[in-house]
């Protein structure tokens, strides 16, 4: 629904997608070229948090994208908050999205289809921040104060909320009216090999990893990488041995406190 965003980019993008189950040949380009704008522009506006289109090209695509004279409101509205330089203005507009959303009729829960299902744990998977974040509000301090995690992790407060509702709209944590986390739930997300999109989530998770490496302190790591020759069962032998430490530091763990977000990455696999 228009009304559940926040980031005015991302509910454009949802009525794009609701557009296109019907219009099978919709395509950004051709949105670009009914807006009279460079495609290349057009792309970049969707994934540049500092490129907006201006008013009279919004204006026109909430035409092109059919929405209603309410929803056109409710989108200027979104951007003019996501360019909102000062503090004071931005929260008088964060209480005006808020009480649209709460008096929204489309407001009202509706079931999850499993294309809505895929479509939210692809959000998730797709962006390793999702993991880090989810993990992080397992800390006490970050889970009173989440915003302290955007400094953490360097990322905005806009991309930050986006995560937010990624993490709600997987059932991983519940937000009030006011946007607030009313709960983080326990059931730790974990997606199996025969997941379609897993391997490209751990592809994302080590780019991440091996990026944020170069920048940790040597006391703050244990980072090892071997090279070897073996037999095939020895290969055998090490992937049990693996099974069973992966056992004992998931004992470990669960009875460890929640004071910090670490991580464990293992790939054993064949040369030659």
């Amino acid at each position: 629904m228009i009304f559940e965003h926040l980031d005015y980019k991302e509910a454009l993008r949802f009525k794009i997608k609701c557009l296109q189950k019907k219009k099978k040949d919709l395509t950004l380009k051709k949105l670009a070229n009914q807006l009279g704008v460079q495609s290349t522009y057009f792309s970049k506006f969707f994934n540049s948090e500092n490129t907006h289109l201006n008013d009279d090209h919004l204006f026109l695509l909430t035409r092109i994208l059919e929405l209603d004279t309410v929803e056109t409101d409710f989108i200027i509205l979104l951007k003019a908050y996501a360019q909102a330089q000062s503090i004071e203005r931005k929260d008088y507009l964060r209480a005006k999205i808020e009480k649209i959303q709460k008096d929204s009729p489309t407001a009202v829960p509706q079931a999850q289809t499993p294309m809505d299902k895929f479509e939210s744990e692809m959000s998730y998977l797709l962006d390793p921040l999702c993991l880090l974040v989810n993990l992080g509000l397992f800390i006490e301090d970050y889970r009173q104060f989440p915003f302290r995690l955007c400094e953490k992790l360097n990322i905005s407060n806009q991309k930050f909320e986006g995560i937010l509702r990624t993490l709600a709209s997987n059932d991983l944590i519940t937000l009030d009216d006011e946007f607030r986390i009313k709960e983080v739930r326990t059931n730790r997300i974990h997606y199996g090999k025969d997941h379609p999109l897993m391997r490209v989530h751990q592809s994302l998770m080590k780019s991440k990893i091996n990026s944020d490496l170069l920048r940790i302190d040597e006391s703050d790591k244990h980072s090892i990488l071997i090279s070897f020759t073996a037999d095939d069962n020895s290969f055998q032998r090490i992937k049990e041995a693996h099974n069973r430490f992966m056992k004992e530091a998931e004992l470990i763990a669960k009875d460890a406190k929640n004071q910090g977000v670490y991580q464990i990455s293992f790939d054993l696999f064949r040369w030659l």
